[in-house]
């Protein structure tokens, strides 16, 4: 049955208008630790400050630029987050259509269907902006582009484009390399033998594109005088946060991490995704699904690689069982010619259970959302946040030395020295340089308050508290509430009595 350009045009329309209001659901909430941190980095860069220099943390760069373009579209704030989620969801919704359309635009629509169903999954942060969806959006380009550059004489152009997706990607994070390196395997594999050799170096072409990303990157910090810190972080810092990448994939297929409970609510993405392989028939697959089982194979490693199983990573499968779970139902309908109420009830009912799980989201306000999504203590610094914005003068600073970076998101002023996340200070082999120069930062233009997550790996030699004791007081009287502990500078407005 032949499908009009406009029909689908209405439905992807359709499915995106859906995400965009489901997200207006969550725009009262507060960001959380890692999108506060993006959007707070984003924005001093915007105001001029030095990735890595000036303000530091462990990610490559890709995800900070992304935060300060945005910035500029959206503004600094709960747009900003409500902006980059729609934008991802919607491009990763076409690139899944894109996909799955190899075998026809039906299994297409079913596939952007799922992913619209899924794309909001809480449970693994899939409503937020967070790098995973960056690459996810990137990967899936690359993807699709691939199942359909099956003539690699004819298909240079459409290789060096999937090679510049697959380099931004791995700027996100370098785990990229897994999918990649299979995704450009599956090429060579899935062309005739006399075209081998020309997908081989188109092959080559795609690895050197993604070397070439990080070599202009690396050049960009060069210049600008910071190649050592640049080397220091992205190289040096995650090679300690990496550890042992072959026991991480050793330890993925533990059932705790292979199937972890926050992905029961995608059981039914898992099952549609499943349809095609048990329903066969068997025989030797093609080209599209190769292409997607090595993405698959490339999606496991991915997650596994950091060895840390956060919920957030496992977005990574999202878009792959979309696909394949557009497939199973196109093969499903095939399989029951006569039944044509079989596959719609199916798709519609495997979407419908993932969105029900949703709904109880909508609606809530930014209190009730943070007791049901994060923890006391996120809450009780929510609210600390508010009470710093409320004692300082519109000229005055803070430093925040916890684990909460979002409160400076909150409250909507910079940061006043380098390190955004205290554990970077503590730990790890950038942390003897990070607490030095935060240390002289702090000193250097002393802000008038310091917010304290005390922590017994905090030595009196430590730099930051060595200067938190010369300079500063502890100050009860301010109301703090526990974990956070206020320290005013001696002399300045708030040390004055009450």
């Amino acid at each position: 049955m032949a499908i009009s350009s406009r029909f689908i045009a209405t439905i992807l329309i359709g499915l995106t208008i859906f995400m965009a209001l489901q997200r207006l659901a969550t725009y009262q909430a507060p960001a959380e630790w890692d999108i506060g941190m993006y959007a707070v980095i984003g924005h001093e860069i915007n105001q001029g400050a030095h990735l890595y220099q000036d303000i530091w943390d462990m990610k490559p760069p890709a995800i900070f630029a992304t935060y300060a373009l945005a910035e500029h579209v959206s503004g600094y704030g709960p747009g900003q987050i409500y902006f980059l989620s729609v934008l991802t969801a919607t491009i990763i919704m076409l690139g899944v259509y894109c996909a799955a359309s190899t075998k026809g635009p039906i299994a297409g629509l079913w596939a952007a269907t799922l992913w619209s169903a899924a794309a909001f999954n809480v449970a693994i942060d899939a409503n937020l902006p967070n790098t995973e969806v960056f690459i996810n959006a990137l990967m899936i380009g690359a993807l699709a582009i691939l199942m359909r550059a099956n003539r690699p004489r004819h298909s240079w152009l459409m290789t060096i484009i999937a090679g510049v997706l697959i380099g931004l990607a791995s700027l996100y994070k370098t785990v990229v390399v897994a999918p990649a390196a299979l995704l450009a395997l599956g090429h060579i594999l899935t062309v005739q033998k006399s075209q081998r050799r020309v997908a081989l170096m188109q092959a080559i072409i795609m690895g050197v594109i993604g070397a070439a990303a990080w070599g202009i990157t690396f050049g960009y910090f060069a210049l600008t005088g910071r190649s050592a810190i640049f080397v220091a972080t992205n190289y040096t810092y995650a090679r300690y946060y990496g550890g042992n990448p072959a026991a991480h994939i050793l330890e993925s297929f533990v059932p705790a991490n292979l199937l972890p409970p926050h992905l029961r609510s995608l059981a039914p993405l898992l099952a549609a995704g499943l349809l095609a392989p048990l329903l066969g028939p068997w025989k030797r697959p093609s080209r599209p699904a190769v292409l997607l089982i090595l993405m698959a194979i490339g999606t496991q490693i991915a997650i596994a690689m950091p060895g840390k199983f956060w919920g957030h990573y496992y977005q990574f499968w999202l878009p792959v069982l979309a696909v394949a779970g557009g497939w199973g139902l196109l093969r499903l309908g095939e399989l029951a010619p006569t039944r044509r109420w079989l596959r719609p009830a199916l798709g519609f009912a495997m979407a419908g259970v993932m969105i029900a799980g949703q709904i109880h989201w909508y609606g809530l306000d930014t209190e009730q959302w943070i007791r049901q999504r994060y923890t006391a203590d996120f809450l009780t610094c929510y609210e600390d946040a508010k009470l710093i914005d409320s004692l300082l003068l519109p000229n005055e600073k803070v430093y925040i030395w916890a684990y909460e970076t979002w409160m400076y998101w909150i409250i909507h002023r910079p940061p006043a020295a380098a390190a955004m996340f205290k554990g970077h200070t503590l730990q790890g082999p950038i942390a003897p340089w990070l607490a030095e120069h935060t240390a002289e930062q702090l000193r250097r233009d002393p802000p008038d308050l310091i917010v304290d997550w005390p922590s017994d790996l905090v030595t009196a030699e430590h730099p930051i508290a060595k200067v938190i004791a010369e300079l500063y007081r502890p100050a009860p009287e301010l109301g703090a509430r526990f974990p956070l502990e206020f320290y005013v500078r001696k002399g300045s407005r708030l040390d004055q009595p009450r």
